[in-house]
């Protein structure tokens, strides 16, 4: 099946929002006790109101001083490249879930590694910055902001060259960041599991190019970044439009309540229907390159998958009418108590004798017994079991 060829747009949407000029504060909001803080300019009625109080308690967002000992918050206001990093760092710290599997981890055990942590040592945090301190350096970041920048690297969820759209050579400012960076910034920091296909139910996906896609597929389906309502009715990313502090305000409660949550095959299995006479691809539905197809074009009437591990190929079900189908179990995994990643060499599938993987959950009707070796008879709509006999 031919792939649609993407356009990059992050550059061109970094590039927009520099040339735009738009002002930033760039210094670092002072702390304030997070149980007590106010903001004189977020009223109650705010729709963010609930956000950015519950940001601040959790200590994910500060608030700048003002007169007479009060605090604002500036909600209206670009969030900067830094701010994006700081609370991104900040909302994974509040949820234990910061990582410590590169030099940060120094002298950690293995399970210390991979349970995470809610804050960096001063030893940890001088490491983080001393290793990236060339090119801390260079971009000027601020001083305050280098810790938050060097843990963004140092697990890859920024790129170095990015670095260079992060302050204004001229004014020394924070450059407001795009909302596509801030998409993928965020999506890596989850470090969630990606599909082969990617739908983006947006009218203006067609910027969306398709290294990125993937990204804003899987904020998506985790409800943490899901567009903006237009005036006539329909729902726009606009990837290269800032975000406001208020937005990611919520966007980073989002982050800190998906961190912790357990794996929940709602979010990571989708089946997208195809209108009658349409082809699986358009703008809004990608699919990866790496992806194994599975099924045929000709009939199919949705398009089915699960999201995979790091490391994973990712399967594609082009999914017709259910039918019964013989294999072999050669594999299975416990993703939950009540869901079992069953992984088949199937008999006939399109797919020569590859392993087709398929969720088994509580639901499924079954009289076989799942363990490796097992021949089975099984139907399925698409990556989900149905029956096994």
């Amino acid at each position: 099946m031919k792939r649609k060829t993407g356009r990059s747009v992050i550059a061109a949407a970094i590039a927009a929002v520099i040339i735009s000029g738009m002002p930033f504060l760039g210094a670092e909001p002072r702390e304030a006790a997070a149980a007590t803080v106010s903001f004189t300019d977020v009223a109650a009625g705010y729709w963010a109101y609930d956000d950015i109080d519950f940001a601040a308690q959790k200590g994910i967002v500060n608030g700048y001083d003002a007169a007479g000992g009060t605090h604002v918050f500036y909600p209206e206001n670009q969030v900067s490249y830094e701010e994006a990093a700081t609370m991104l760092y900040r909302a994974l710290a509040a949820a234990g879930k910061l990582r410590t599997d590169g030099d940060a981890g120094a002298g950690q055990t293995d399970s210390a590694k991979a349970a995470g942590q809610s804050a960096l040592t001063e030893e940890q945090q001088a490491a983080l910055v001393e290793k990236h301190s060339e090119a801390l350096s260079t971009a000027n970041i601020a001083d305050w902001a280098k810790v938050y920048v060097a843990y963004v690297l140092e697990y890859n969820i920024i790129e170095e060259s990015e670095l260079a759209y992060f302050v204004d050579a001229n004014t020394k400012l924070g450059n407001p960041a795009p909302r596509l960076a801030v998409a993928i910034w965020t999506a890596k920091a989850l470090d969630k599991q990606a599909a082969g296909a990617y739908y983006l139910p947006f009218t203006d996906a067609s910027q969306i190019d398709d290294a990125s896609a993937k990204y804003v597929d899987m904020l998506y389906r985790h409800g943490i970044m899901k567009g903006s309502w237009q005036p006539d009715g329909t729902v726009a990313f606009q990837p290269s439009a800032g975000v406001k502090r208020s937005e990611f305000a919520a966007i980073s409660n989002r982050v800190f309540n998906n961190a912790g949550a357990e794996y929940d095959i709602t979010k990571e299995m989708y089946n997208y229907k195809i209108a009658a006479g349409a082809k699986p691809e358009s703008d809004q539905l990608r699919f990866s390159s790496e992806a194994t197809v599975i099924g045929n074009e000709t009939g199919c009437s949705a398009v089915s998958g699960i999201s995979t591990a790091s490391g994973e190929t990712p399967q594609i079900f082009l999914v017709g009418t259910p039918e019964a189908l013989k294999g072999t179990i050669k594999s299975t995994e416990n993703i939950t108590s009540d869901v079992i990643k069953v992984g088949v060499q199937v008999d006939d599938k399109g797919v020569g004798r590859e392993t087709v993987y398929y969720i088994f959950d509580k639901n499924t009707e079954n009289t076989a017994k799942i363990t490796s070796g097992t021949e089975i008879t099984f139907i399925a709509d698409g990556v989900k079991l149905i029956e096994v006999k």
